[in-house]
Order: C-alpha cells, then structure tokens, then sequence
C-alpha cells in the first residue's frame, strides 16, 4: 500500500484490504502516518474496532487530536467516542480548544462526550483566559445544554475525588435553542458515521 506515489492508489489500496478483510495492523498505522489527510481520515474510521483493544493504535489516534488538517480532527473527535481511555478527555478538549470557532467540529467533540464529560468540563475551567472570553461562549453555551438535559443534579468529579454538585434549584434556565443544527429529520434517517462522512465531504468542497 505504501508502495504507491498516488495518494488515490493508497487509499483504494486501503479499502480494498479492508474489504478482503485482510487489514492489518501495520496498514492501518502506516495509514495513520500518510501525507494525504483524506487516508489518515479513512485509516482513524478503519481503526475503530480495534481501537479498544490496540493500545498502539489507541495512542496514534489519540495524537491525532492535534493534527493539522481540520478534517481529520473532525474524524478524531467523531472516533473518540467510541475509545474507552482516560486520555479522550483531554483530546476532546484539545480539538476544542483549536476548533471552537467550528460549528460541526464542535458539534462532533460534544456528541462524543459521555463518561468524559466531567473531566472534559474540568480542563475548561482550569483553561481560565480562554472559559471567560467570548470566544467561548457557544462551547459553553452548548456544554452547558448537554449536562443539563439529564435532568438532575450534575456532579463533576475532580482530580482529588471531591465532587462539586450543582442543584438544578441554583440554575436559572435550562433551555433549548430551538434550532438544530443538522437539517431536520436527517439524523433519523442516516448513521453517525454517516453523518460524519457528508458533512467532511461538504466541508471538503468548500477548500
């Protein structure tokens, strides 16, 4: 697979191993590393199944938060949430961080928020310049909503295992924006994956 100079060449070559269920995981690393966004985009999506398993693969994954290609950390933040490790927290946050100012992006960092959630809030808070700008405000904004509609007393666990519990008595509002950000009823009828693939392929065309 490494044997092409054509990026296209590579990246058939990757899904035709993964469709001979030949893949290994050598080619998925060697994907990962690729100078063409668009295979290291494919090769995190083709990782996914083995992420829990691989600690490998895992770690590269996870370092791909801060990679240089908005498209890929799209990607990445779609795929942590399927990984199960104390780093995606931070990860998340560092796509965030970078991208905040992107709507899907963010979107795609939020919907992979579950058990990370509270360490996810934590790295915000302890990030004090950037929580209290206005730059801030619609991760926040949208933060805020995802805790919110459990519909209970948010705790946030700290480092030091003390809990900090915020009675939804002392909320003044929780509400709903009234506005989705997906086209109505298109999450109904598509994957999250899918989802994830149209809206890299809208943003692709827009470079």
């Amino acid at each position: 697979m490494n044997q092409s100079a054509s990026s296209l060449a590579r990246l058939h070559a990757l899904w035709s191993l993964q469709g001979l269920n030949a893949l290994t995981e050598e080619n998925i690393q060697r994907a990962l590393n690729d100078s063409e966004p668009e295979i290291r985009r494919v090769a995190i999506r083709l990782a996914e199944p083995k992420l829990n398993q691989n600690k490998k693969l895992r770690t590269k994954v996870l370092a791909l938060a801060t990679d240089d290609d908005p498209l890929v950390r799209f990607q990445t933040a779609f795929t942590l949430g399927e990984i199960d490790d104390s780093q995606v927290a931070k990860a998340l946050y560092q796509i965030a961080r970078r991208d905040h100012g992107d709507t899907w992006i963010r979107t795609a960092v939020l919907s992979s928020l579950s058990d990370s959630t509270a360490k996810f809030l934590e790295s915000l808070l302890a990030d004090v310049e950037f929580a209290a700008s206005s730059e801030a405000k619609q991760l926040l904004s949208q933060l805020a909503n995802v805790i919110g509609t459990r519909k209970q007393d948010s705790e946030v666990k700290k480092a030091e295992n003390k809990e900090i519990t915020i009675l939804r008595e002392n909320i003044e509002e929780i509400r709903s924006s009234g506005k989705s950000l997906m086209p109505e009823g298109l999450e109904k009828k598509i994957k999250t994956q899918e989802m994830a693939d149209l809206i890299a392929f809208l943003l692709a065309l827009e470079n």
